[in-house]
């Protein structure tokens, strides 16, 4: 029996590798079919950007392709069968050699007529550089070099190549034609050198004029020594300035076309000038309000039976493997059965921690703790029989589950062990597969890094909570008591704390913690969110701000409704709904005060959802409009609001002053 098993797991990692080789031949395939047109060259260069975003590098390692006189680039030599990132058209161009920077890169730059640089490249191999200017040369585009201690090119290192031969000297004292029409580069007396060995000519582009003397002459007059070395350079009267219809960049049709760098960079001096000014002015006003209280941060110890009820809750995930195993044990079990055990072990994992912290009372730390770890839990649970009951059914079907790259395979039934359910507890994620990709070591370095990044915004997250949030939430009114202008003030001013807040709990728990766990599992999947910053629809938002829970819904709660014939409409009311169910369990449970406030804020989302939906389609060209109310709602409105409804409900409940460790409490929940 056990070699039956061996070799049924060789079999199955040969069809993975089969299926795999297959792929890699088609993608192959296709891209040589790209490359075989006209291909002049083809190779990895880096790339320069000079409207790099704040502390980007302004180099990008690229794979690029010469077909005839068209620059091509890719990210990988991988993505080539694509279509590129970036095309230029080199006709009627020039290729100016810089040489080597800093001793190691050889650097050219591909500029047009009108002098505007279209890429600025480098090389680590100097050879291979100066292949790809004889290359650019041999399609039609003028080389000249402003190299100051080199000739302008050496001998080409790959084979099959012509030797390349440096450009001869010219002084442009030689003749009275040269005194009229050129003058020389600015510099330290060295010019721009052709390309064009052993020939008079003279290559003019729009305007630039350069000249060589024939090979083996020489000036018989004394000249400046061997090193400066000067040419004509010059845009002449005659050629024309304004060739074609442009823009202004900030016009209308052209803003979303520039980079605005430049403005970035203007609005992060003002952002630290203006908080700055409200740090110094805030410590002056209040004084450091951030204090570390032992009895608080204690007080989750002495809540012993929430504490009781924490070591209970992995005892659910035990009762499903055990589950799983009674029916491979029975295989005549029927699948009611198996989803009727399922179903209560599932309930009883929410509904016994959430008994235990409304009759307890609790503190809002060591409750909240004690939430989120049970919604997890539930959540996984629900994952993993889901899942088990899908392979249950492909496999009895005959079908072939999809394999995992680099993943460690496992069949059904081996992986029903506690280890492999001690794994998936652990993992980043709440859906349950058979393998996930993995890593191939732990980055021991990289996760001290990490670490030291936690604790820094850690610090930075309890400092606003306690230096801006607490006193402006202790002087605020009740949103549904006060006066207009008061509350709309409060909201005001807390919606910039508030923000940082989400920001940095954002970074701290989905970019850090997240990461560090996946490292020290060797999780391979860190794509744990989007780029929800840019969402210009709610629905884009909720799609892209928690990928963990949006798969989860996706997989276990939103196709499930569609396969059973249900309309979409109706698919995306049910995940709202148990969305906002979370998150007053999450909120409202904790601080024991049930007034469906996270109920509603989420269940409201749904009408937004429509709206910008139909402004997206509206203003399809403008997509920054559907951006702004996200941020609006979500920023300005949303999370302000609710951290002064739920304050004063607390505040109502215990009629008495809250503590700052109070405060701070819920309003890390809120983040």
């Amino acid at each position: 029996m056990e070699s039956d098993a061996s070799s049924s797991n060789e079999l199955h990692e040969l069809q993975r590798r089969n299926a795999e080789l297959e792929a890699e031949v088609a993608r192959l395939s296709r891209q040589v079919g790209r490359f075989s047109d006209n291909l002049v060259k083809c190779g990895y260069l880096n790339k320069y950007r000079p409207n790099m975003r704040f502390l980007e590098k302004p180099w990008e390692l690229r794979f690029f392709t010469l077909h005839g006189t068209t620059l091509s680039y890719w990210k990988t030599e991988r993505d080539a069968a694509d279509h590129p990132r970036g095309t230029h058209s080199v006709a009627q161009c020039m290729v100016v050699v810089e040489g080597l920077k800093k001793g190691t890169f050889f650097t050219f730059r591909i500029v047009d007529q009108d002098q505007n640089i279209l890429a600025r490249l480098s090389t680590k191999n100097e050879g291979d550089g100066r292949h790809w200017v004889s290359c650019l040369e041999s399609v039609g585009l003028p080389v000249v070099s402003d190299e100051p201690d080199h000739p302008f090119l050496g001998q080409a290192e790959e084979p099959g190549t012509a030797p390349l031969r440096p450009a001869q000297k010219a002084d442009d004292t030689d003749s009275a034609e040269s005194s009229l029409t050129h003058e020389s580069v600015k510099g330290d007396g060295d010019g721009l050198r052709q390309r064009k060995p052993g020939s008079d000519q003279s290559a003019s582009v729009s305007g630039l004029h350069v000249s060589t003397q024939p090979s083996g002459e020489s000036d018989p007059r004394p000249g400046p020594s061997p090193r400066k070395r000067s040419v004509g350079y010059t845009i002449r009267a005659a050629a024309p300035c304004h060739r074609r219809n442009k823009e202004s960049p900030l016009s209308q049709s052209a803003i979303f076309q520039q980079s605005h760098a430049g403005l970035f960079n203007l609005s992060v001096v003002i952002l630290l000038a203006v908080n700055s000014r409200l740090i110094i002015e805030n410590l002056m006003k209040y004084g450091l309000l951030l204090r570390f209280e032992v009895s608080h941060l204690t007080q989750a110890l002495r809540d012993w039976p929430l504490l009781v009820c924490a070591l209970s809750v992995p005892l659910f995930p035990g009762l499903a493997v055990a589950i799983e195993k009674w029916k491979v044990a029975a295989p005549a079990l029927s699948e009611k059965v198996v989803l009727g055990v399922h179903t209560l072990n599932i309930v009883v994992c929410l509904v016994w921690p959430a008994w235990f912290i409304h009759r307890a009372q609790a503190g809002e730390w060591s409750s909240f703790a004690l939430m989120f770890a049970s919604v997890i839990t539930w959540m996984k649970l629900i994952s993993y029989a889901h899942t088990l009951y899908d392979v249950r059914i492909a496999l009895a079907a005959g079908e072939q589950l999809e394999a995992v790259p680099d993943a460690h395979p496992v069949r059904y039934p081996d992986n029903l062990t506690v280890k492999n359910m001690c794994y998936f507890l652990a993992a980043p994620t709440l859906c349950y597969q058979l393998g996930y990709p993995r890593t191939p070591h732990i980055r021991w370095p990289w996760i001290g890094r990490q670490l030291l990044k936690l604790v820094v915004f850690s610090s930075l997250l309890l400092f606003i909570i306690n230096q801006y949030v607490n006193p402006t939430v202790a002087n605020s009114p009740h949103p549904l008591a006060g006066s207009a202008p008061r509350v709309i003030e409060r909201v005001l001013k807390l919606s910039i704390p508030t923000l940082y807040v989400w920001l940095c709990m954002f970074y701290c728990f989905f970019h850090l913690w997240l990461n560090i766990a996946a490292e020290l599992l060797r999780f391979g999947d860190r794509e744990f969110y989007k780029d929800w910053w840019n969402a210009t629809t709610i629905e884009g938002y909720w799609r892209s701000w928690n990928m963990p829970v949006h798969r989860w819904m996706v997989r276990h709660i939103y196709f499930p409704i569609i396969r059973r014939g249900h309309s979409k409409g109706l698919a995306m009311t049910v995940v709202f709904f148990l969305s906002a169910v979370f998150h007053e369990l999450l909120i409202g449970l904790p601080c024991h005060t049930m007034r469906l406030w996270a109920f509603i804020g989420i269940l409201n989302q749904l009408p937004l959802v429509v709206i910008t939906n139909l402004l997206a389609k509206r203003y399809e060209s403008k997509p920054m409009i559907g951006n702004m109310i996200f941020w609006v709602v979500f920023c300005v409105i949303g999370q302000p609001t609710c951290v002064l409804l739920y304050y004063h409900d607390i505040m109502n409940r215990k009629l008495k002053p809250t503590s700052a460790m109070d405060i701070a409490s819920f309003a890390t929940i809120l983040g």
